[in-house]
């Protein structure tokens, strides 16, 4: 009898550990997912706002050339970006780096 109960115990113990650690772990990715989708969404803004910085004065100068540069660069610097747009004030594309 008090090898049952020893055996229970253990078992018990061994499955309180396992439950434990996978909680944990799925907290820690949780965390840790959170965490790298904000820094993206920080080096993505940062960007946008240093390529809207420059094209200020190519927009101002009608240089559609030295926006498809712009454009062409802010893509090919950062893997994470998809595609990359410059628009005016009504939202006419005057760059994109799909076209």
């Amino acid at each position: 009898m008090f090898r049952s109960i020893r055996l229970r115990l253990i078992i018990f113990v061994i499955l309180l550990l396992i439950l434990t650690t996978f909680a944990f772990s799925i907290v820690t990715v949780k965390i840790q997912n959170k965490t790298i989708l904000n820094e993206i969404i920080k080096r993505a803004e940062t960007s946008g706002k240093s390529a809207a910085a420059v094209a200020a004065y190519c927009i101002i100068s009608e240089d559609s050339l030295g926006l498809d540069h712009i454009v062409y660069k802010g893509k090919s610097s950062n893997n994470d970006v998809e595609y990359m747009a410059i628009v005016d004030k009504k939202m006419k594309i005057l760059a994109h780096s799909d076209i």
